[in-house]
């Protein structure tokens, strides 16, 4: 992950990306303008902090999926130092996993950057117009799924922290 001295606030508008996923696509922003909650996941293969939380992170793909809800997982690791977060091996996890979710690639690191991300896992939940209403790690996992429940029932501004 690229190190970055800026944090993305609350409020703030998501960057606009257009990345190649392990299912063969590429992937924009756009392409989930449809949903009415975009959960942004910076994610990767090595990380020992993803690998207890990725099952978890599936189901709720999984769970939500029929919904207006999209979660997606983006790696921006540096190959040549994790050469197990490389493409080659994303789409082999994702496959071994039977991941449910678009699992993107970052390889420029350039999306990483610009959502001012530090770490795996970063989440990053957005509602309709992609203004960010929460961003967290996954010990407050829980957090964000009340939070997608809350903004896809009741539609309404959730209570700021």
């Amino acid at each position: 992950m690229p190190v970055s001295p800026n944090e993305l606030h609350i409020g703030s508008k998501a960057h606009p990306f257009s990345l190649p996923a392990t299912d063969g696509n590429v992937y924009s922003l756009r392409d989930f303008d449809e949903k009415d909650v975009l959960c942004v996941i910076f994610s990767c293969n090595h990380c020992p902090y993803v690998k207890a939380v990725e099952e978890r992170i599936n189901s709720i793909a999984g769970k939500y999926s029929d919904s207006s809800f999209v979660l997606i997982c983006i790696n921006s690791n540096d190959d040549s130092v994790y050469p197990e977060d490389s493409f080659d091996e994303m789409k082999k996890r994702s496959t071994e996993k039977g991941f449910v979710f678009p699992y993107l690639r970052d390889e420029s690191q350039t999306t990483a950057k610009a959502y001012d991300a530090i770490c795996t896992p970063d989440i990053f939940l957005y509602d309709k117009e992609r203004v960010l209403k929460y961003r967290g790690h996954t010990s407050e996992l829980q957090s964000p799924c009340n939070l997608v429940c809350r903004l896809l029932l009741e539609k309404k501004e959730p209570a700021r922290a």
